[in-house]
């Protein structure tokens, strides 16, 4: 009966730690994408200071996302 108990638990940690190094790697990755985000949020912003014509295409192109986003959501509210 104590084999039993033993192997349980074995089976037990073995798949509480597969868990957690499959969490660790996910708020790895998360970390890894915070960081590029941000830096490129960096960059983009000193470039952006100067540059009237590269704001200007900004701003056009989010509005034409933003745009397309509302008439896809349209499309699909429409079929539901």
């Amino acid at each position: 009966m104590m084999g039993l108990i033993i192997i349980g638990t074995a089976i037990l940690t073995g798949r509480v730690m597969h868990m957690f190094r499959n969490a660790a790697g996910t708020i790895r990755g998360v970390g890894v994408g915070i960081a590029v985000g941000l830096a490129t949020v960096v960059i983009a912003r000193k470039a952006m200071e100067n540059d009237h014509r590269l704001r200007s295409r900004a701003h056009k192109a989010k509005r034409a996302v933003t745009g397309l986003m509302d008439e896809v959501g349209h499309v699909v509210s429409a079929k539901m």
